[in-house]
């Protein structure tokens, strides 16, 4: 059995000082833009 352990992500929301994790996609695309994002999408790590 395998599990994915997500890395640590944050990236510029605006001129916040603070991230706001856990929202959707559309926030991850709207401040990354798809390249961005399929690079965030490559941060975890498979454990046995």
């Amino acid at each position: 059995m395998r599990f994915i352990h997500i890395d640590d992500l944050s990236y510029p929301q605006f001129d916040k000082k603070t991230f706001t994790p856990h929202l959707s996609i559309i926030d991850v695309l709207m401040f990354n833009g798809p390249s961005g994002t399929t690079e965030l999408l490559t941060k975890y790590q498979l454990h046995e």
